[in-house]
């Protein structure tokens, strides 16, 4: 599941958006071409064609954000027996949008896992909104960037980080690491607000409030 601020939402929000209305573009102009809507031939019109580009631009992107919403638009088909009855494996419907026909598959499968992509993100705006004004949760988010740093430049150089990633002295030296730089994080935080505080000469207020000699 996705950890993101409200900007990284909004504009998940807009691509799944953009990507249903091509996905129509594309249906409507592909049955004027008198052409399957979800065969592998093309369309015969500049806006079916254009439609059919920008799917295919956009098909590895918002792929990511299903699989990062917990949607995972890969399926297992088996043909009715009168037409074969053949088995088709983990078909991933996002990377056969064209393709599906083939298969016996409706074209609306691809909107169908888009629209609840959509709505995943569209549930989480009003959490990301206040994650985003949460100082801790930046925090928390520069903790963890710190502690990937060594893992990145492993993975730079051409090795493969995950076995030491998962190891015990891995995740003991995250999980370290990763609560020093918090803490750090949060004192110089406290600091900074003292500091403001004290700026508009409100310590001795708050001092008072608390009943802090």
């Amino acid at each position: 599941m996705t950890d993101l601020p409200i900007w990284e939402c909004l504009y998940r929000v807009y691509v799944l958006n953009r990507f249903i209305s091509y996905l129509n573009i594309y249906g409507k102009h592909s049955e004027l071409s008198g052409r399957r809507r979800n065969g592998p031939s093309y369309p015969s019109d500049e806006d079916g064609i254009h439609a059919r580009r920008t799917l295919n631009l956009l098909t590895s992107k918002v792929s990511r954000y299903m699989i990062e919403s917990g949607t995972y638009p890969v399926i297992n088909y088996r043909e009715p027996p009168n037409v074969g009855g053949r088995v088709f494996p983990n078909v991933d419907v996002m990377q056969n949008i064209f393709n599906l026909g083939d298969l016996g598959l409706p074209f609306s499968m691809v909107k169908d896992y888009t629209e609840k992509t959509m709505g995943y993100y569209q549930d989480d705006l009003v959490k990301s909104f206040f994650r985003t004004i949460n100082p801790f949760w930046w925090l928390w988010k520069l903790a963890v960037l710190i502690v990937r740093i060594p893992f990145n430049l492993i993975n730079l150089v051409g090795y493969d980080s995950e076995k030491l990633e998962t190891s015990s002295g891995g995740k003991l030296y995250k999980s370290s690491v990763s609560l020093a730089v918090f803490i750090a994080g949060l004192v110089a935080f406290l600091a900074s607000i003292v500091q403001i505080l004290d700026s508009f000469g409100m310590i001795q207020a708050v001092k008072d409030f608390f009943r802090i000699k």
